[in-house]
């Protein structure tokens, strides 16, 4: 398919952006339920972002976070 394996330092890279990026939603009350890797977009300066919230939900007030998930049912238990 013409695509080169990441090197250690760019997957270290594109780790902490989505991980930093699930942590700004999470601390927004926004859950993306659908994180995989055609859900992560590469930009031209190299920044990872993380795409497609067509399944997000953002969670309810006073509910934990595993309680709201686990109410989806699916793979996402």
């Amino acid at each position: 398919c013409g695509r080169k394996a990441l090197s250690m330092e760019e997957a270290v890279c594109y780790s902490c952006d989505i991980v930093t990026g699930l942590a700004f939603l999470h601390s927004q009350g926004i859950v993306h339920l659908d994180l995989k890797p055609a859900n992560i977009l590469i930009a031209e300066h190299g920044a990872c972002k993380i795409g497609d919230f067509g399944c997000s939900q953002r969670l309810e007030e006073g509910l934990s976070p595993c309680h709201h998930v686990c109410q989806q049912g699916g793979t996402y238990t």
